[in-house]
């Protein structure tokens, strides 16, 4: 027979063992320890996610900007090429000859792109403006024709406008709209 006190050894290290056993099960049980690798590798590839996120949104926002830069450089290149389209062909563009001057407005239609083209008519049509009331005002580029200048005088009164120079009319910016419909009229 066996020594009672080394049965009692014994059985006192399987329960040390057995205690030991069990708190590295509870300890190994939890979630972070039981499923570490996996938990590592999903936050690794959110965050390869994230920074591939973020990587494309940056990028669309240079593309942007590039694109914005480009529009900008297109934009101030055809403003110099209309310049010097018209400073070419300012003779013909502001000409006495109303065909002339019609077919050069075409041209500026075709050739340039519609905000262009636009703002440059706008400028043409106003400077067509002031050069046909400028021949109805001076037929002969010298003198005035009191005629007209009474017919001018009644469309500015009949319309409220009370500009006591006919020069500044004929020039000034703030009554282009003005002169043009005072062509309109005249023509009518």
């Amino acid at each position: 027979m066996e020594d009672p006190g080394l049965e009692q050894l014994r059985l006192a290290l399987e329960r040390d063992r057995f205690e030991l056993e069990k708190r590295r099960e509870e300890r190994e049980g939890t979630l972070l320890n039981r499923y570490f690798g996996a938990i590592m590798t999903a936050l690794v590839s959110i965050a390869a996610v994230v920074v591939s996120a973020v990587q494309i949104w940056v990028a669309q926002i240079q593309k942007t900007k590039e694109l914005e830069v480009k529009a900008i450089e297109s934009e101030r290149q055809w403003g110099i090429e209309a310049a010097k389209f018209i400073a070419g062909n300012h003779t013909a563009i502001f000409s006495k000859n109303d065909q002339e001057r019609e077919i050069f407005q075409r041209i500026i239609l075709v050739a340039f792109p519609k905000a262009i083209s636009d703002r440059l008519l706008i400028k043409v049509k106003t400077e067509e403006s002031e050069i046909l009331l400028r021949r109805f005002w001076k037929p002969d580029g010298e003198h005035i024709n009191q005629d007209n200048i009474s017919r001018i005088r009644k469309w500015l009164d009949d319309n409220n406008i009370k500009e006591p120079s006919i020069t500044f009319f004929m020039r000034s910016d703030i009554y282009a709209s003005a002169r043009q419909q005072l062509v309109k009229d005249l023509d009518a």
